[in-house]
């Protein structure tokens, strides 16, 4: 696994084994830019299940301005904090060490977020109390765009507050955007 593109390209981030963390592959994070485009410069990213960090680190090396990352494992949080090291990436993120639910069921999530990455374990209904738990925060995200990681066959129930984009599938992947505002145009 590495970064794709941007002042980080090609620099490889570690990846747990064997503790239950699902990596997004580099084609699909590809696609995920590539759709995303012009939004990346300059954004603030709120990246949830953060994982190894991938999604988070390719926004920073695309020109995000900053990452904040959502992860609760101990070991996936000791690779996390690695990755970030070794992208140069430091002053540029904050690593939150706490369940996503935790971090999502306090008052305020540290700022106004432009990009939301949510990945979330597969199988589970994860994904829809992750974004039940998001559409509380909208005003976080006044011109956000969540990007939410499920398995196809999962299912994602629209919350009040955040309308359905479109639903791209990759395998064994699903990526359903979601936008804050009611606007109709693509992500």
């Amino acid at each position: 696994m590495r970064i794709i593109a941007g002042s980080a390209k090609g620099r490889k981030l570690k990846c747990p084994r064997g503790i239950g963390t699902r990596p997004t592959p580099d084609r699909v994070r590809e696609s995920i830019f590539s759709i995303l485009g012009d939004r990346v410069p300059g954004s603030r990213v709120l990246d949830l299940f953060a994982g190894t960090g991938a999604m988070g680190l390719e926004a920073i090396s695309r020109g995000a301005k900053q990452a904040v990352f959502v992860e609760k494992g101990p070991a996936v949080l000791k690779i996390l904090e690695d990755n970030i090291r070794g992208c140069g990436f430091l002053e540029k993120t904050l690593l939150v060490p706490m369940s996503v639910h935790r971090y999502l069921m306090r008052g305020d999530l540290g700022g106004v977020f432009d990009l939301v990455f949510a990945d979330p374990p597969y199988g589970r209904e994860e994904g829809t109390l992750t974004l039940m738990a998001l559409s509380k925060h909208v005003t976080s995200l006044p011109e956000g765009l969540v990007v939410l990681e499920h398995a196809p066959g999962d299912p994602v129930i629209q919350p009040p507050g955040l309308f359905f984009v479109e639903t791209r599938k990759y395998g064994n992947t699903a990526l359903t955007f979601f936008r804050v505002t009611g606007r109709e145009d693509s992500p």
